[in-house]
């Protein structure tokens, strides 16, 4: 299955890139795509764990399962006042 992953703030700095293409698959979860990705992009092992997911607009836990054509979305913490 594929599934498009968007990159946000300081997460798009670390891979280089504001979105990538990813094949996984069928039944993968989220931490299977994290661990993918950062066979593909190996900068990606320096996200701290703040960083939040989002599966398409709902926040996501890594155990939370994928489907073709969703959006994995990177987002970092947000601070502010």
């Amino acid at each position: 299955m594929n599934i498009k992953v968007q990159f946000f703030g300081y997460t798009a700095e670390i891979a280089g890139q504001t979105s990538h293409s990813l094949t996984i698959n069928d039944n993968a979860l989220l931490n299977d795509a994290l661990e993918l990705l950062i066979k593909e992009l190996p900068t990606l092992s320096s996200i701290n764990g703040s960083t939040k997911f989002a599966i398409n607009t709902d926040y996501a836990k890594k155990d939370s399962p994928l489907k073709d054509g969703d959006v994995l979305s990177f987002i970092p913490p947000v601070g502010g006042g």
